[in-house]
This record gives C-alpha cells, sequence and structure tokens, in this order.
C-alpha cells in the first residue's frame, strides 16, 4: 500500500470517527457544556452560590463544634435538629469563617470565632455540579464516562482535521485577500456573466435545495476557526475532566473518604490542628498552612487539606488518624476551570461559550451530511 493510499484512509477514518461519534454524543455533551457554563459564573452570580463572607479573624478559629450547632439549630430555614441534619461543615480558616451545610443544599456561614450568624443562603451550584458529571441520575460511570472519552476522541480527530485542512484553508484565503476585480464595467460585466453562467449548473442540486451546501459551507468554515480559537483551553478542560469523572474510583485522584466510629464529631478544630503538626512530613505548622478543613457528621471523619494538597483524615470521634495522602481532586478543578488569576472569567466563560457554538455548528455538519 502507497503512503498516499494510507494518507487516505487514516483521513477517511478521522473523518467517519468525529462525524459519528459527535452525532452519538451530541445531546449530553451540549447539556456538559451549557451546565459548565452555568458553573463558571456561579462566583459573581450570588443566586447560583452564596458569596463567602469574611469573619472577625483570620486563622484563628476558636468556636467549639457545640456553640456552632447550637447557633445553626435556632435558624429555623436549616431545620436543623442534631449533628444527623449536617451534611458536612466546612472551616475556612484565611476567611475566619465556617460553612454549615444541611442535607438539601441550604448553608449557614458562622463567624469561626465569634460564633455570630453572618449567612444564611441556598447553594445551587452543587446541584447542577452533580447534573454536570451525571451523578444526579447515577449514570457518573456508565454515561458521564463513555461520553467523556467520546469527546477526548472528538478532539484528537479534530485536531488532526484541522491540521490537514489548514494550507487548503490558508491558500484559500490567500486567494481570496488577493484577487482583484477589474475596474472596466464591460470587462467586469463579462467577467459576470461568465461567473453566472459558470455557477447556473450548480444554482439547482440533486436535492434541489441549494441552500444546504450554502449552510454547510458556512458551518464548516465557524467549526474551523472556532476550532483553533478553543483548542489549547479545550485540552486542559477535556484532560482534567475525565480524571475528576473517576475521582472516587481513582484513589491516586482523590483519596476515599475513610469511615470513623461515630456520628457525632468530639475532635475540636485545635485537636485536630495539633494532630497535623505532630506529622512534619505533612507540612502543616499553623492555620496558615490548612487550606480547608472538612467535618462529616455523618461519615465520622474530619479531613485536614493543606496548602500543599495533602489531605489527613482524621476520626472525628477519637483523633486517630485514618489517612494521609495527595489530594490532587482541587488542584484538577482549578485546571479544570481555569482559575488563574481569574482566567476562569476572561477566558475559559467566553472558550466555553465558544465551545457551546463549535459544537452546534460541527452537530448541525454531521447531521446534514
Amino acid at each position: 500500500m502507497s503512503s498516499a493510499s494510507l494518507n487516505k484512509r487514516v483521513a477517511r477514518w478521522h473523518r467517519l470517527s468525529h462525524r459519528w461519534i459527535a452525532i452519538a454524543i451530541s445531546i449530553p455533551m451540549i447539556f456538559i457544556i451549557a451546565t459548565g457554563i452555568f458553573l463558571q459564573v456561579r462566583k459573581p452570580i450570588d443566586w447560583i452560590q452564596p458569596p463567602t463572607l469574611t469573619g472577625s479573624q483570620k486563622y484563628a478559629p476558636t468556636a467549639s463544634l457545640e456553640q456552632i450547632l447550637t447557633q445553626v439549630k435556632a435558624i429555623p430555614e436549616m431545620q436543623i435538629n442534631g449533628w444527623e441534619d449536617i451534611k458536612l461543615m466546612d472551616l475556612r480558616p484565611k476567611k475566619g469563617i465556617i460553612k454549615v451545610r444541611n442535607h438539601s443544599g441550604l448553608e449557614t456561614q458562622v463567624d469561626a470565632a465569634t460564633v455570630d450568624i453572618l449567612q444564611t443562603a441556598q447553594r445551587r451550584n452543587d446541584v447542577v455540579a452533580k447534573m454536570h458529571d451525571f451523578s444526579t441520575w447515577h449514570a457518573r460511570l456508565w454515561l458521564g464516562i463513555p461520553v467523556r472519552l467520546g469527546f477526548l476522541i472528538l478532539f484528537l480527530t479534530g485536531v488532526y482535521l484541522n491540521i490537514k485542512m489548514t494550507p487548503v484553508r490558508l491558500q484559500k484565503l490567500f486567494q481570496n485577500s488577493f484577487k482583484q476585480t477589474s475596474k472596466n464595467p464591460v470587462t467586469a460585466s463579462k467577467t459576470l456573466g461568465v461567473a453566472q453562467t459558470a455557477a447556473a449548473p450548480q444554482t439547482v442540486n440533486k436535492d434541489g435545495r441549494p441552500w444546504r451546501l450554502r449552510l454547510k459551507s458556512w458551518l464548516l468554515t465557524y467549526h474551523y476557526w472556532l476550532g483553533w480559537i478553543v483548542i489549547i483551553p479545550w485540552a486542559f478542560v477535556i484532560f482534567s475532566g475525565l480524571l475528576l469523572q473517576v475521582r472516587y474510583e481513582v484513589p491516586w485522584v482523590m483519596p476515599v473518604l475513610q469511615q470513623g466510629q461515630g456520628t457525632v464529631p468530639a475532635i475540636e478544630f485545635t485537636q485536630a490542628l495539633e494532630t497535623a503538626q505532630q506529622r512534619p512530613s505533612y507540612g502543616v505548622e499553623d492555620w496558615k498552612d490548612v487550606w480547608r478543613l472538612y467535618v462529616y457528621p455523618d461519615q465520622g471523619v474530619t479531613t485536614i487539606r493543606a496548602k500543599n494538597h495533602q489531605e489527613l483524615q482524621l476520626d472525628s470521634a477519637t483523633g486517630d488518624v485514618l489517612q494521609v495522602a495527595v489530594r490532587r481532586t482541587d488542584w484538577l478543578e482549578d485546571v479544570h476551570e481555569g482559575k488563574w488569576h481569574a482566567l476562569n472569567l476572561w477566558l475559559f466563560l467566553p472558550v466555553h461559550v465558544l465551545s457551546l457554538l463549535l459544537w452546534l455548528t460541527g452537530t448541525l455538519v454531521a447531521y446534514n451530511r
């Protein structure tokens, strides 16, 4: 087999794969992109995610667990009677606040030093996040992963096809930019007449609908250029998104949350910090080294996430160390959303919008074959 024949077969395989995978995953991918855009704007839109407030003191969480429970019990809308009604507590040392979340997504922010109630509001981003990875319908494994793998193949075949089409596109662009029309009215009229004569047989196609060919050409042109615009950001989004999709199955991505002995947390924040300080290799000397501290009452676990991406899991009842491991999920989420110097708003958000247009044009081309 000659190299030219092999290249044609490879190109044909890429085109067919690109087309049929696009058709197969078109609807779920449009849904993923749309929910991704929704999640990208959750910080500036309070209705999606309540803004994180700042407490009276930074890096000084002196509130006790019992004080926090008493405070949130006094908020009628939280409907909390005991620890079983609390989904998690999220301590932010740098902000000086504690977020207490119930099982229906309602969140109360408490001052970590004075235990004053700062805010109670509904979190809607968590529901959309579960929809984004299909956890809502228990389809994360059998639908979410295949769709994202299909998207990865679609991305790779699309890059190949874009590279292959670049010489042709550049040649057309070069020809159009240097094309000159005769200034002589007679010559221009003759030229126009020849063009009309040559184009006449093409005005009626086999299907009798010439607009379809014009539409297809327009879609392919914009699909090609949009592909080059979003190619680099989407490489980060696709690969990080695929890893995040399997975070519960791959401990390398996210350590498995262990199970403690009880469902009533007894280890105070200061005790958890002292346990972390006793492990020099963990890299925590004071609260400034702690990114977040989570308490999961139903799991009986308290987790300390250090700024060096290590996670220490403690039994909330006994204080025993259950696990120490690197947690890469948070870093991957930052990569997935482009959280470097607010890139998610002025770069990744526009890219997501353009990607939605890219997906729509590509889907229309695939269905219009």
